[in-house]
């Protein structure tokens, strides 16, 4: 069955022209002042997960290569995949997150929620990554300690430190999710006053 759709030409324009109708300057100059200004912070957010990943890898893969026993070997080999993959996942997360396609109001307010998605995604996978980090470290700590016929007070301190450090990312985590959710706010507030 082969239905056709009526197309509303004149709204359809309208719309084109709502697009490409310029700003008053001082409002587009606001606008593109802000989307530089979340460009140098996601230049900085980018360049400090390349910088982490590059260490992580480098020490990761050094403490995996020089691993004496099995249990630290087979920890540093899965947190080196989780960070090799954590990479990636950020390379291709950050894709098209860059410069708006146009100097126009919607282009700008296109790209400022375009960033909010993928900042938003970046901290749904840390959460992920958090959890696949302390699996691992779980089944790490719990091998190394057994077979060092560690005593109990051993393992409370050692998950105790990993429990410090799982909370504090998540409260990281949480931080990050509640700056987009206000950033998606005013680029809403934005786009809704027209300046």
């Amino acid at each position: 069955m082969n239905v056709e759709r009526e197309l509303d030409w004149q709204a359809l324009a309208q719309d084109w022209q709502a697009l490409e109708r310029p700003l008053p300057a001082s409002a587009l100059e606001t606008l593109a002042a802000r989307v530089d200004a979340r460009g140098r912070l996601l230049a900085f957010w980018a360049i400090s997960e390349c910088v982490i990943a590059v260490i992580a890898l480098a020490v990761l893969l050094r403490l995996a290569i020089n691993a004496d026993t099995m249990p630290d070997r087979l920890a540093m080999w899965s947190l080196t995949v989780i960070a090799v993959a954590t990479t990636a996942f950020g390379v291709w997360n950050w894709r098209g997150a860059w410069r708006p396609v146009a100097a126009s109001q919607q282009a700008f307010i296109d790209l400022s929620m375009t960033r909010c998605a993928r900042m938003r995604r970046a901290a749904v996978a840390g959460y992920w990554v958090l959890a696949a980090e302390v699996v691992c470290f779980v089944l790490w700590i719990a091998a190394i300690r057994i077979n060092a016929g560690a005593g109990v007070r051993s393992y409370v301190g050692a998950y105790l430190y990993l429990a410090v450090f799982a909370v504090g990312a998540i409260v990281f985590l949480r931080v990050v999710q509640r700056w987009v959710a206000r950033e998606e706010r005013a680029i809403r507030e934005f786009a809704e006053s027209g300046t």
